[in-house]
């Protein structure tokens, strides 16, 4: 929540050379650390939390600032950010891993601090080419403000679909899964070819997203209802299936991301929209993280069945009531 009131208070761009810096300098630090020989818990877990710090001062900026530079094509602008998260996360763990192994481990974390740069380099050329208006809109309240954040009733109902149905998702996909590969021989394989279809899913579903006639609000939960029956799926099918339900479940998911993502930018008061993307990102870890806890109990005291059935129902019914809640508001249209 600091993250999004500073980019709210002092503008988006500022925030996100500062979050970049903050990155940066920790990053250098680690590889220096290990080049030096004095990589230990006291020296890294520091750095790692300034680099958390600003990764939390990072993604509300980030998002705020997707408007200012792009008001006009939105929704393409977020699903090119989108398409190129789920395009990184295609690529880089086969990436790291080879680096792991081919590069000296100080050099590789010298190297991911010097990618801060080129995005803090980013940032200034934006404030120069956008003058004052790539500031964004900085705001001279000093509070958070949390009633006017989660004033809107289109925001209240998209935050609690992250809280209730995003969150069972990601427990699902983080625990889910590899608790239905454990039913299966060659799990290593098993689960890297799910993880693989799904993120080949979420890319094309990223792609496919750029139709203006689906920025409706109901899209977005009747789209994570989708991935919910999805999941609930799984207790009944062989694995070869599975590859096919988890590239649709992507398919879905990655579209909905776009529309979620471009429904909270245009449903809130620019002055509000740092803070009002950081409780949606609470929500989602947050939600992911409680889910998660759930669905390793579920697991271990009632098996594999209840939880592929008992959550993907509860995601289900969670999507739905979103879904009629929605339907049911008095909300002006999107623009």
């Amino acid at each position: 929540m600091a993250g999004g009131w500073l980019s709210d208070r002092f503008g988006a761009l500022r925030m996100v050379a500062v979050a970049d810096a903050l990155r940066f300098v920790a990053m250098l630090s680690v590889g220096v650390a290990f080049a030096s020989d004095h990589a230990n818990l006291l020296v890294l877990a520091p750095l790692f939390a300034v680099v958390g710090f600003g990764s939390g001062l990072f993604y509300p900026a980030n998002g705020s600032v997707t408007p200012v530079i792009a008001s006009g094509e939105l929704m393409r602008a977020n699903r090119l950010l989108s398409l190129a998260e789920r395009s990184s996360g295609l690529i880089g763990p086969p990436l790291a891993a080879a680096g792991v192994v081919l590069v000296p481990i100080a050099l590789l974390f010298v190297i991911n601090g010097l990618t801060y740069l080129a995005s803090i380099a980013a940032a200034a050329w934006l404030a120069f080419r956008l003058g004052s208006q790539g500031l964004g809109h900085p705001s001279s309240r000093r509070s958070l403000d949390l009633r006017q954040v989660v004033g809107n009733d289109r925001v209240r109902a998209l935050l609690v679909l992250s809280l209730l149905t995003s969150g069972i998702c990601n427990a699902l996909l983080a625990v889910g899964i590899p608790v239905y590969v454990s039913a299966h021989g060659r799990q290593v394989v098993i689960l890297s070819s799910l993880l693989v279809a799904y993120g080949v899913g979420a890319v094309a579903g990223t792609t496919l997203s750029n139709q203006r006639r689906f920025l409706r609000p109901e899209i977005v939960p009747g789209l994570m209802g989708l991935v919910a029956l999805l999941f609930g799926t799984l207790v009944l099918i062989p694995y070869p299936t599975a590859l096919i339900v988890l590239f649709l479940i992507g398919v879905a998911w990655g579209a909905e991301t776009v529309l979620y993502r471009t429904l909270i930018q245009v449903s809130v008061n620019p002055s509000l929209l740092g803070r009002v993307i950081a409780l949606s990102a609470l929500c989602s870890m947050g939600g992911a993280a409680m889910w998660q806890a759930v669905a390793g109990e579920t697991a271990a005291n009632y098996g594999p069945p209840a939880l592929l059935t008992g959550l993907p129902a509860i995601a289900f019914a969670s999507a739905l009531a979103v879904l009629i809640w929605v339907r049911r508001m008095q909300v002006g249209p999107v623009d």
